[in-house]
């Protein structure tokens, strides 16, 4: 069962906490035209960049926490973890100016706004899943006896 070494496992778990934001600039490189492709060095800078703020996030952050706690999705919660996502977003982006090229910037910020939009669509339709109050506009009153 154990597939990775002792000493693998260190650089596995640093793998892990870099996953999602490798993943985003995966998805950012594809969304950029041919003549302004990302270089392997810029990769790994952006990859590191973006991984290092996120860990500046409060460890309770939605934006750090995999299993979010469905008691969060609520107009509080998720209005908290959108304030969250548009600080990240920001120094994300002055972290990135240091990386890219002018061009790749302009992309790289209407990327994570893309981003962000879909991140918020996906909490309100969470909130709504797990029918938290506050979340969903309120039904009408039952006619009761």
């Amino acid at each position: 069962s154990d597939l990775l070494g002792p000493q693998d496992y260190p650089v596995f778990q640093e793998y892990e906490k870099t996953a999602a934001d490798r993943m985003s600039v995966q998805m950012f490189k594809g969304s950029l035209p041919a003549d302004s492709t990302l270089t392997d060095q810029q990769e790994e800078s952006l990859v590191t960049a973006m991984a290092e703020e996120r860990k500046a996030l409060p460890p309770s952050s939605m934006m750090n926490n995999q299993s979010a706690d469905p008691s969060k999705f609520n107009e509080e919660g998720i209005a908290e973890a959108m304030k969250q996502m548009d600080q990240l977003q920001q120094r994300d982006a002055q972290r990135a100016a240091t990386i890219l090229t002018p061009a790749q910037l302009e992309q790289f910020t209407k990327f994570q706004q893309q981003m962000n939009s879909m991140a918020a669509a996906g909490m309100k339709m969470a909130a709504q899943m797990f029918g938290n109050k506050n979340a969903a506009p309120t039904p009408a009153p039952s006619t009761g006896p």
